[in-house]
Order: structure tokens, then sequence, then C-alpha cells
């Protein structure tokens, strides 16, 4: 039988809060705000930032996400931690 892998609990969550922006590169149901993350008129973090969430968050992004296209994070950052590619 498979070990399960543990989930930190302190970064899930956060991870909802930066979800769309990993998928679109926008925070269009301002999400962000929650968690105390500026956002730009068009609901665009700061780029250091989010490619800083990116590197904390991506992989249980990546573990969790069923969508079929490459999530905006994903082709502007690269691989979250160098371990993991999408197909």
């Amino acid at each position: 039988m498979p070990i399960r892998k543990r989930v930190d609990r302190r970064r899930a969550e956060a991870l909802p809060a930066w979800r769309m922006v990993f998928q679109s590169g926008h925070d269009y149901f301002e999400d962000l705000a929650d968690i105390g993350v500026p956002v730009d008129a068009y609901g665009r973090p700061d780029r250091a930032e989010a490619e800083a969430a990116w590197r904390q968050f991506g992989d249980l992004f990546l573990a969790e996400c069923e969508d079929d296209f490459e999530p905006w994070a994903l082709s502007e950052f690269g691989p979250p931690s160098g371990r993991h590619r999408r197909a």
C-alpha cells in the first residue's frame, strides 16, 4: 500500500488564495486580500511576490491540479522546485 503524503497545513491554508493567480496570472476573486497580498488595478500581485509564492506553494498546486492546460505560473516561472515537470 502506498504511503500517503503529509500536507503542511500552514502551506495548504495560503494555497487557495494563490490558486487563481497560479492558473491565470490574475486574482479575479480578490482572495489575496484575505492574506494581505496587495494587487494592482488589474488583480495582479507583484511579480517577485508571485514567484516567491510559486516556489513555496507550486508543488502543492501541481499535485492537486486537474486541468489539462499549462498554468500561468508554470509557463512564467518554470517548475517550482525543479523536480516536477508537466507534459
